[in-house]
């Protein structure tokens, strides 16, 4: 591959849906492998991959946008297999998410100027899609006219102790539904998680972000100095189609740092739109796939079966099989994942740590279950 970018976006495009899928997904192992990773995986409820969901979710907006998916280098077939109607943007390493973005927001100011970006993780589940494209369509309104950073935060439903939260601030111009930023916080513990979700002024971090591509790019110049020098150069490869070589030299030069703490936290001009009337989860790992799941389709018993299994006296269980029939007695809140190399077995309360037995793999140089 000499050039990183699969082409240029549409002229006539109002706005671009910047979808970022460049994550490893390792909480997801053994489903989950480096060339075939989280977003790729056929998790929705109606049987498509992650990736695919996040597309389908937004195309009622696309009567006249362009979709503009950024992947790892290595995933850029992935990506054309599930979604043939995106560009497709590779990075030529991993570098966080806000140079991900100032990357995308490169090839959006050379191709098509000063346009409304909508970033979204590829890998979320989201129900109640009328209501989210009505939050979409508020933060397209409110960043074609007016200089500022959008996210949406979501109104807690429980103590999440997972999720960064995101204090709000007053009214923002008397607006329902929009606030000014009072603070982004960290992942809390569960005492913390419940003092937020009983104040009423804290949402989680959604990950999901509205502005132009001027205004970001203005952002990253004033508030990420390391990144700046850096910012000219980008541009001028994204002229060229961000030949290879030259935009792997660039990116070794780039610091590694999320959007969240290189931009949001230190910005002045941050809004959040209330993510109202729909239900959302970051789906960071089986468990959290499970309950998202489970509030599309309830069952009495809190069992998940995919695959052939059959469960007798078992409660909150989590069960994926691949080839094998698996049977289950006596089981409460348990995750079992079957895969013709390897099966999980956890329980739910551990399953944020499963990413650590792919670094322990590693380290054993079992890189085949990688």
């Amino acid at each position: 591959m000499s050039k990183l970018s699969s082409g240029k976006l549409n002229k006539q495009a109002e706005f671009v849906t910047v979808v970022l899928a460049g994550g490893s997904g390792t909480r997801f192992w053994p489903l989950s492998r480096s060339a075939h990773p989280k977003q790729f995986l056929n998790l929705a409820p109606d049987g498509t991959s992650l990736i695919q969901a996040t597309a389908s979710r937004i195309a009622p907006l696309e009567s006249n946008s362009e979709l503009l998916v950024v992947t790892a280098q290595n995933q850029s077939q992935l990506v054309a297999q599930h979604l043939p109607q995106a560009k497709v943007l590779a990075e030529p390493m991993p570098k966080n998410t806000a140079a991900c973005i100032a990357y995308a927001a490169a090839k959006v100011l050379v191709e098509l100027g000063d346009v409304p970006m909508i970033c979204l993780p590829a890998d979320h589940l989201i129900a109640g899609n009328e209501e989210l494209l009505r939050t979409y369509k508020r933060a397209l309104e409110l960043t074609k006219t007016e200089d500022l950073l959008a996210t949406i935060g979501i109104p807690p439903s429980y103590p999440e102790t997972g999720y960064g939260y995101i204090k709000k601030g007053q009214n923002y111009k008397d607006t329902e539904h929009i606030y000014s930023v009072h603070s982004f916080v960290e992942k809390p513990n569960l005492h913390l998680a419940k003092e937020y979700l009983s104040s009423g002024d804290y949402f989680w971090n959604s990950g999901m972000f509205i502005w132009r591509a001027g205004v970001i790019w203005k952002a990253f110049q004033e508030l990420m100095p390391k990144l700046a020098p850096q910012l000219e150069k980008l541009l001028d490869l994204a002229k060229l189609d961000f030949p290879l070589a030259e935009t792997s030299n660039l990116f070794e030069q780039f610091e590694s740092i999320s959007i969240d703490y290189g931009v949001m936290e230190k910005a002045s001009n941050v809004v959040m739109l209330a993510g109202v009337g729909f239900r959302w989860s970051d789906v960071g790992s089986w468990s959290s796939w499970k309950d998202a799941y489970e509030e599309i389709h309830p069952d009495d018993s809190r069992n998940l079966i995919f695959g052939d299994a059959s469960l007798i006296n078992c409660k909150d269980t989590l069960i994926y099989g691949d080839k094998k029939f698996i049977a289950g007695v006596g089981l409460e809140s348990l995750i079992v994942v079957d895969t013709p190399d390897a099966i999980l077995v956890c329980h739910r309360d551990q399953a944020q740590e499963v990413k650590k037995i792919v670094d322990l793999l590693k380290e054993k140089g079992k890189h085949g279950l990688v």
